[in-house]
C-alpha cells in the first residue's frame, strides 16, 4: 500500500522556539509516524525545489541557517515534490496556487492507497479536509498530531 505524507516545513518541523531550524525534537515525531505507518514523503512546503535532489540538498545543507545544524534525517523517504503551481486567467499570471491545489496536483499523476496533510495552514481543497492534520505553529508537531496522522492513513489501509 502507497501511502503518502504531504509534508510542510515551517511551523510543522520548525518553530519560534527553534529560531525557524529544523529542530530535532519534531523531527522525531515525524520520525515515529514514518515508523507507525511505512509512509513516504512528498514535500508540499515552501523549502522544496523543482526536483527531490535540489529539495534534499536544500534540506540537508549545513551552511543553510534554516537547517541550523540539523539536516533532515529523512530523506530516504522523499518520494517527490509538489508542483509550484499558479492560476492563470486570461493567459495572464493571477495567483500562486494554494497548497490544497498543488497537492491536487501531484494526487492528479501519482497515484497512492492513502495520505496525510502535515500542515499549518488550511489552505486545503474541500476533500482533502478529512486528510488534514493541521498543526499548531507555536509547538510544531506533537505526539499528538502524530497519532491523529497515523489514524488517517489506517482508516483506509483498514477498509
Amino acid at each position: 500500500m502507497t501511502k503518502l505524507v504531504f509534508l510542510d516545513i515551517d511551523g510543522v518541523l520548525d518553530t519560534y522556539k527553534s529560531r525557524y531550524q529544523l529542530d530535532p525534537e519534531l523531527m522525531a515525531h515525524l520520525g515515529t509516524l514514518l515508523e507507525k505507518t511505512g509512509a513516504s514523503i512528498v514535500i508540499s512546503s515552501s523549502w522544496r525545489a523543482q526536483d527531490v535532489p535540489g529539495t534534499v540538498e536544500f534540506m540537508t545543507d549545513s551552511d543553510n541557517p534554516s537547517v541550523g545544524g540539523h539536516p533532515f534525517p529523512f530523506t530516504d523517504k522523499i518520494v517527490g515534490v509538489t508542483p509550484i503551481l499558479f492560476s492563470v486567467i486570461d493567459g495572464d499570471i493571477d495567483r500562486p496556487a494554494t497548497r490544497g491545489e498543488e497537492i491536487a496536483a501531484y494526487l492528479k499523476v501519482h497515484s497512492c492507497d492513502n495520505y496525510v496533510i502535515l500542515d499549518d495552514c488550511d489552505e486545503m481543497l474541500r476533500d482533502q479536509w478529512p486528510h488534514l492534520v493541521l498543526v499548531n505553529d507555536e509547538v510544531g508537531l506533537t505526539e499528538a498530531d502524530v497519532e491523529k496522522a497515523v489514524g488517517i492513513l489506517k482508516q483506509t489501509q483498514d477498509k
